[in-house]
Formats: structure tokens, C-alpha cells, sequence
């Protein structure tokens, strides 16, 4: 008797040894780019070597190789993913184009409206709170200080290169062999769970869960990560810029009131518009209307 590969659910255990593979990467580039830096610096006198290396580790510019190697690891870790299953790359890391959007780029700026509010309202009630984040501030001491090359360089990790290697290997591959295993919600939520630990922080990984959940519903329903990969750029390039504006203030009432205003802003449009993005009863006009078929992500969240 033949086995029906076809049929056959993906294993658990793959994802983890990516999640590995990725660590893994990114440790080992850390390593390399600083061992690099600290032999071109002090030459090979270990003493010196080891001294300077720990300077470094002070200095904000770990932060920027911190980004640099989580790209590459990100980029790595999904491509590796892709090769080694018997699906094509681009149906494997969910690539294909989007469906049940009509106009995804309004869809897409109204869900970064709603997503970028909630999460704003979660980091300020967390900052008052008592909680903090050594590696946004650290990033915002960056921000404060850099030079238009520093920046340029930060705005081309954080706002385009890190959210599409994030979607590719977490809404991309992680999120779609989950749910050939376990269906959609569980799916959903896991890979939600995973970005959010992802970040190792506290307060990152606590709005990065719910960012998550919106981007994996997003690519659930829309059958593709190109939607996500663009809600998360913008997000994150509006991050990048009010980090610049606003610098090292701390939270304020206003801060709630706005956040609070848009998001309901947000989701006030979404319901507005809904039938004109997503076209009539949650389908396209490309598509036929189907019994059995319910293509709606702004009512049916999951």
C-alpha cells in the first residue's frame, strides 16, 4: 500500500527545528559581525579583543546588528523551509495573490489604523504601569542621535525588510503548515503566540500578539501574506516615524484619547466600507456567489 502524501498532515516537529535553525542564525551572525569588528579594531590580542566586545554590547549599535541578523535569519529560515517541502515555494510560504479583497490597499490601511491604535493603547497603559523595554528604549535613543545614513539604514530594516522576512516565516510558513495540522483558529493563535515571543519582551510581546492575531485572520482569510506584509511595513514605518516626532515622552491622556479615537475610527470605516472592499456579502466581483462560500474577514474574525 502507497502513502497518500497528498493527504498527508505536515510535521509538528519541522517547525520547531526551523524556530531552531532561525536562533541559531541569528546567534551565529551576531557572533561573526561583532568577532569581525573586534579583530579589525584591536587586532589579535585577546585581552583587548574581549574588552572591546563588551563595549559594543553597551553601545546602541547592537541594536542595529541585533536588526540585520534577524533579517537575514528571517529570510534564511523561510527559504530553507520552502526548499525542503514538496510544495512549490510560493504556495508553501502562501505568496499567491490575495482573494476576497477588492481594494486591498484602503483594507489594508484601515486594518494598520486599527492594529497600530490598539497597540499603542496597550504600550502606554503598560508604560504607566511600571513595565519597561530596554530594547525600544534603546531604539529610541538611536532614533534621537542617528545621523540621515543611521536612519536611512533603520528605516530600511524596521519599516520594509524585518515585516516581510517576520510574514514569510510567520504567517508565510509557520501559520500554514499549523493549519494543514490543526485548522485555521489553531493555527491563528499559535502563530500569533510564537511572533509575540519572538520579540522577547515584555511589552513588545504583549501588542505584537494581538498585531499578530489581526495579521494571521488577514492571511487566513485572504488565502495570501502580501496583505499582511504590507499592514505590517506601514506599521512599522509609522512606528519609525512617530518615534522620531515624539522621541523619549512618556504617555500621556492625549495619547489615549487619540489611539482610543482611531481605533474606533478604524473600525467604524471598516464597517462603513465593507461591502465596497470587500465587495457584496464578503465576495469579489470576480467571484460567483456560493452557498457554502464565506469570504469576509471584517465580519467573520476569528
Amino acid at each position: 500500500m502507497s502513502l497518500d502524501t497528498k493527504n498527508s498532515k505536515p510535521r509538528v516537529w519541522s517547525l520547531f527545528l526551523a524556530l531552531g535553525f532561525y536562533w541559531l542564525c541569528t546567534f551565529m551572525i551576531i557572533g561573526i559581525g561583532i568577532g569581525i569588528a573586534a579583530l579589525l579594531a584591536e587586532g589579535a590580542n585577546p585581552e583587548l579583543m574581549v574588552e572591546f566586545v563588551g563595549e559594543i554590547l553597551e553601545t546602541d549599535s547592537v541594536i542595529l546588528l541585533g536588526l540585520i541578523s534577524t533579517a537575514v535569519s528571517l529570510f534564511l529560515t523561510s527559504i530553507a523551509g520552502a526548499a525542503f517541502s514538496k510544495k512549490n515555494f510560493v504556495e508553501r510560504l502562501s505568496l499567491g495573490p490575495t482573494k476576497g479583497v477588492r481594494k486591498p490597499l484602503l483594507f489594508a490601511l484601515l486594518l494598520t489604523l486599527v492594529g497600530y491604535s490598539a497597540s499603542t493603547l496597550i504600550f502606554s497603559a503598560m508604560i504607566d504601569m511600571g513595565f519597561t523595554s530596554p530594547a525600544l528604549e534603546m531604539l529610541s535613543e538611536i532614533l534621537l542621535e542617528a545621523g540621515a545614513m543611521d536612519l536611512a539604514v533603520l528605516a530600511l530594516l524596521v519599516g520594509i525588510v524585518v515585516p516581510i522576512g517576520e510574514e514569510l516565516l510567520f504567517r508565510g510558513y509557520l501559520q500554514t503548515r499549523l493549519k494543514e495540522r490543526w485548522g485555521s483558529k489553531s493555527a491563528i493563535l499559535i502563530s500569533a503566540l510564537v511572533f509575540a515571543l519572538f520579540h522577547l519582551d515584555v511589552i513588545q510581546s504583549t501588542y505584537t500578539f494581538f498585531i499578530g492575531l489581526l495579521l494571521a485572520v488577514v492571511a487566513d482569510k485572504t488565502k495570501s501574506i502580501r496583505l499582511p506584509i504590507l499592514i505590517h511595513m506601514i506599521n512599522n514605518t509609522v512606528s519609525l516615524i512617530l518615534g522620531m516626532l515624539l522621541g523619549d515622552q512618556d504617555p500621556s491622556l492625549i495619547v489615549y484619547v487619540t489611539a482610543g479615537a482611531l481605533l474606533s475610527a478604524g473600525v467604524l470605516l471598516l464597517m462603513w466600507f465593507q461591502d465596497s472592499i470587500l465587495g457584496a456579502n464578503g465576495k469579489t466581483s470576480e467571484e460567483k456567489p456560493s452557498k457554502n462560500t464565506q469570504l469576509n474577514p471584517a465580519a467573520q474574525p476569528t
